[in-house]
C-alpha cells in the first residue's frame, strides 16, 4: 500500500507539471492535461495514507478534495459555469476550514491574534481591485474571497498543533491557494491580462496548493488521531 501511495503521489506531481506545461505552452498534444485530472489522484493518495487521521479530519478533508474536483470540472467545462465553479470551491474552502478546526491542540490565533492582520490587509486590497469590476458577481466574490482568506488563516492557526514540516506545508499550501484564486479573479475581471504565462502560474500554484494541503494534514496525522 505504501508503494501504491508513493506511486500515486508521484503521478499527481507529474500530472501537475503537465497541466502547468499545457497552460504555459498551449501545446495541442497536452490538451488532455487539465485541472480535473489532479484531484482524483489526491483523493486516492489520501485514502491510501497510513496512519489515517481521525474521522473529524478525514471526512472534511475528503469533502474539500471532492468539492475542489467538482469546481475544476465546472471551470474547465464549455459554457458559463463560473458561478457554479465558485460555489463548489466555496464548499471546498468551508470543508478545509472544518479540517483544520478538527485538529486538536493549541490554536496559534489565540496566542498571537496579530497573525490575522496581513491576511485581512491582502483581502481588502484584492476586493478593492476586483469588486468595482465585478458587477452582479460582486457579492459572491466578497463571500468567496472572505471564506478563502479564512481558510488560509485557519491553516496558519494549525502551526501550534502539528509537526513543523506539516505546518509549513499547510501554511504555504494555503498561501498558494489564495494566490491561484486571486489570479482567477484578477484575470476574470481584466485587472491583469489573461495569457499563457499567467495561466501557468495560476494552475501551477493551484496544483501545488492542493498537494501541499493534503500532505500537510496527512503528515500530521499521528497527532490528529
Amino acid at each position: 500500500m505504501a508503494r501504491a501511495r508513493t506511486l500515486l503521489l508521484a503521478v499527481a506531481i507529474v500530472a501537475s507539471i503537465l497541466i502547468t506545461g499545457a497552460a504555459l505552452t498551449g501545446a495541442s498534444w497536452l490538451a488532455w492535461a487539465r485541472a480535473p485530472l489532479l484531484m482524483p489522484l489526491i483523493v486516492l493518495v489520501t485514502l491510501l495514507w497510513r496512519p489515517l487521521p481521525g474521522l473529524r479530519v478525514l471526512i472534511p478533508l475528503l469533502a474539500a478534495q471532492v468539492f475542489s474536483w467538482f469546481g475544476d470540472i465546472a471551470l474547465a467545462s464549455e459554457g458559463d459555469y463560473f458561478v457554479l465553479g465558485v460555489g463548489m470551491f466555496l464548499l471546498a474552502q468551508v470543508s478545509y476550514i472544518a479540517t483544520f478546526l478538527g485538529i486538536p491542540g493549541n490554536h496559534l490565533l489565540r496566542q498571537r491574534p496579530v497573525v490575522i492582520v496581513p491576511y485581512a490587509v491582502y483581502l481588502a486590497v484584492m476586493l478593492t481591485l476586483v469588486v468595482p469590476k465585478a458587477g452582479d458577481l460582486a457579492l459572491p466574490l466578497v463571500v468567496y474571497g472572505t471564506t478563502l482568506t479564512a481558510m488560509a488563516v485557519f491553516a496558519a492557526d494549525t502551526w501550534a498543533r502539528v509537526p513543523k514540516p506539516a505546518g509549513l506545508l499547510l501554511l504555504f499550501g494555503s498561501i498558494l491557494f489564495v494566490t491561484s484564486d486571486s489570479l482567477i479573479a484578477l484575470t476574470k475581471f481584466e485587472v491583469v491580462p489573461d495569457n499563457n504565462p499567467v495561466a501557468a502560474v495560476l494552475i501551477g500554484t493551484y496544483c501545488a496548493a492542493q498537494i501541499m494541503l493534503a500532505l500537510g494534514v496527512l503528515r500530521g496525522s499521528p497527532q490528529l488521531r
